[in-house]
């Protein structure tokens, strides 16, 4: 496991051109997708973890780069007030300032297409290691349903931390989440314990 920690933003490109952000990929069996390494600044107080990044996503080798997932904009909006930066060095930067972990819980699984319903043959990331090397995360929060059952399938939760289930980011509708302000409203619990931790 290779895990992004305190990187300025030269270094990030530096490392975006020299060595692809998936695990590995090119030696992997070619019908699995595959997640990227986690980021993990230095000082992590929560670790939020997806299921694995979408189609958009893999293609473009940046968490949550489908330009319609508003996981940018809610985190930037709860924290700083604004639209999310356009660049992603500039996102990488921002999870840094405010000391959040980014991850998928699922390593490789075959898919068609994005939907978290077409996975099958998954095999989860090693998010206990993770989280004792990083040895300052304290919350675990879920983008979505898929990403706390397959946690759960793997795992057990641990008892120093806590864990929240958060809607989805996606933007496929759900019942209870009409707009993206129900979705800030929904996860201002994570402005909330990074303002107490």
């Amino acid at each position: 496991m290779r895990i992004i920690t305190n990187m300025p933003l030269f270094c990030y490109f530096l490392f975006n051109e020299t060595k692809p952000v998936y695990n590995n990929i090119m030696e992997k069996d070619t019908q699995y997708i595959y997640s990227f390494d986690a980021i993990v600044p230095k000082n992590s107080k929560i670790l939020i973890l997806g299921s694995i990044p979408s189609v958009s996503s893999l293609e473009k080798r940046k968490f949550y780069g489908n330009e319609k997932n508003r996981f940018w904009n809610v985190l930037y909006y709860l924290l700083e007030q604004k639209p999310a930066d356009l660049y992603y060095a500039e996102k990488i930067d921002f999870l840094h300032r405010h000391n959040i972990a980014l991850w998928d819980v699922i390593k490789c699984c075959k898919r068609e297409g994005s939907l978290d319903s077409n996975i099958k043959d998954e095999q989860p990331n090693d998010i206990k290691s993770l989280i004792k090397e990083s040895g300052t995360i304290n919350h675990v929060f879920f983008n979505g349903t898929k990403a706390k059952d397959v946690y759960k399938k793997y795992f057990e939760y641990q008892s120093d931390l806590q864990y929240t289930l958060l809607p989805s980011t996606s933007p496929i509708p759900r019942k209870n989440i009409r707009n993206i302000d129900d979705l800030i409203k929904a996860w201002s619990i994570v402005r909330d314990i990074l303002q107490e931790t």
